[in-house]
């Protein structure tokens, strides 16, 4: 079935909520966050009760009965480091990441915007959260700015084993060479960067489809004096969905729209991932796509691209 890419891509839809903070003077001010439409399940006043639970992270707040389902309950603020005795919080935010559901402690949920793109843009190192890369993007929203939660990183934060497949990588076969790799969570460009390299690639890194293009046309330039294709000296790219500036559907139009770049193998690697999506993917230019964090069927098929385009 064949779906345009329009269908699928051009906004982001991103779920406002707020974090009451401490402000420089000890007022109260409100944090302003955001979060994936696509990762929302649902949102649910906090119950009276939050059962304890032999999981050992600080942020960790217990476990709730949820129709019969037993949901871990992370409290966000103190994962942010913005925690404080005394403050109401009223909200959780009800989540799924590699069919692991966690419910997020809030102080409120406001409401759903859908924003274009190149309103959501890449956060400086201090928006960032420092070590913690606690969030991934800023978007800029009706005159003010959302922080938006690195929801992969919080997740394998608190879950060491989201990523369990890591270990089970395959050797690089065929040509190996050099693999793009494209995402705006820099946990996950970091994990996606040792998987290659373990499988016996050279990495490439961009955090979004601009950057990306950017990055591609400067590597072009020197492949093209050297004599050498881009098909040739690049195996495959890795790109995610929703990234700030430029979303995946866009960069893989731009990709094979571009002369230079459009024999070159494309897989789509993100946690959000349906039929219709996968359907869009590939009539769009896609040549796989693979629901994270599915790093070993990953490396697979960017092994298959390599064989296929070895000299015979």
């Amino acid at each position: 079935m064949e779906i345009a890419v329009s269908s699928f891509a051009g906004a982001l839809e991103i779920m406002e909520f707020e974090i009451d903070e401490k402000g420089p003077d000890g007022a109260t001010i409100n944090g302003l966050y955001g979060i994936n439409v696509s990762k929302v399940g649902e949102v649910i006043k906090i119950p009276e009760k939050i059962s304890p639970t032999a999981m050992d992270h600080p942020a960790i707040e217990g476990v709730i009965d949820l129709r019969g389902e037993v949901i871990p309950v992370i409290n966000l603020p103190k994962w942010l480091g913005k925690y404080y005795v005394g403050f109401k919080y009223e909200r959780i935010i009800i989540v799924e990441f590699n069919d692991l559901k966690a419910g997020l402690i809030v102080s409120r949920v406001n409401r759903i915007h859908k924003v274009p793109y190149d309103h959501f843009t890449p956060p400086t190192a201090i928006m960032r959260g420092g070590s913690k890369l606690a969030t991934s993007g800023v978007v800029r929203n009706e005159g003010r700015l959302l922080l938006v939660i690195d929801y992969e990183n919080l997740m394998t934060d608190i879950d060491e084993d989201a990523f369990a497949d890591y270990d089970e990588i395959p050797a690089a076969t065929g040509r190996g060479g050099t693999v793009m790799v494209i995402d705006d969570s820099a946990m996950v460009r970091g994990v996606l960067k040792n998987v290659f390299i373990k499988a016996g690639y050279r990495v490439l890194e961009a955090e979004n489809g601009a950057d990306a293009m950017a990055l591609l046309d400067e590597k072009s330039a020197h492949w093209e004096k050297d004599g050498v294709a881009a098909e040739d000296a690049l195996s495959a790219v890795v790109t995610d969905m929703e990234m700030p500036l430029m979303d995946g559907a866009l960069f893989v139009k731009r990709m094979k729209s571009d002369k230079r770049f459009k024999n070159v193998p494309i897989a789509v690697f993100s946690s959000v991932v349906s039929d219709e999506m996968k359907g869009g993917w590939i009539s769009a230019g896609a040549s796989a796509v693979v629901a994270k964090p599915g790093f070993a069927e990953l490396v697979g098929y960017v092994n298959q691209f390599s064989v296929s385009s070895s000299p015979a």
